[in-house]
């Protein structure tokens, strides 16, 4: 983080940042030119903000660290820089890089080309589905959830001694169909799912295969 006193937030449909100082959070306010429904948030290693939106592919932010509320440069990714999908494109840190969930399947920034390209290194199955939320465990373990589990399943991946992954979803089905609006798994093995037709728990410690 460029700046571990700044704080940056989506207040729809609006970007702003705030500054930690003598103790309190001061707003920075409004930044120009980024107005959109921003959904995911991740700071590269450089300092750049990258956004992911709601209906609108990502939006690449360059700060000018002087000025803040001013950007030095803004650019939009969207189907013309490789996405299938510009709807629900959401950031996650995996592996110290940036994956990016849409409703057609992973992505990675290639910036050799400056476009997107199919994530395929937790395997093609996750290229046409929809990933909503992902989340890298400490024992390496990686949560992929949908926005609806209707059309995809909710699970985990599981590393392998040979490097690959297995794919754990059946425990999952229990689930009403639904609308998932939030996940988080703890670190201790217990995760919570919110989502239309209500909250749901799962501790892996009390699951039992017969």
């Amino acid at each position: 983080h460029k700046n571990p006193s700044r704080l940056f937030c989506a207040v729809l449909p609006d970007f702003i940042s705030l500054r930690f100082e003598s103790g309190r959070w001061i707003s920075e306010g409004k930044w120009e030119g980024v107005k959109d429904q921003i959904r995911g948030i991740i700071e590269d290693e450089k300092g750049d903000l990258w956004l992911g939106t709601y209906r609108n592919g990502v939006i690449r932010v360059t700060p000018d660290y002087e000025n803040i509320t001013k950007p030095a440069k803004i650019c939009y990714y969207t189907q013309k820089d490789g996405f299938a999908s510009i709807s629900d494109v959401l950031p996650f840190r995996y592996k110290n890089k940036i994956v990016w969930g849409t409703e057609m399947g992973l992505y990675s920034y290639n910036p050799d080309n400056d476009k997107f390209e199919p994530f395929h290194e937790l395997g093609t199955q996750f290229n046409n589905r929809s990933v909503y939320f992902l989340q890298e465990m400490p024992d390496g373990k990686i949560w992929i959830c949908p926005k609806e589990n209707s059309k995809s399943d909710i699970g985990y991946l599981q590393p392998t001694a040979d490097g690959k992954f297995e794919w754990f979803y059946a425990p999952f089905r229990r689930i009403p169909e639904m609308l998932i609006e939030s996940f988080y798994a703890e670190p201790s093995g217990i995760i919570w799912i919110g989502g239309s037709e209500g909250l749901y728990r799962y501790d892996m410690t009390r699951d039992t295969k017969n």
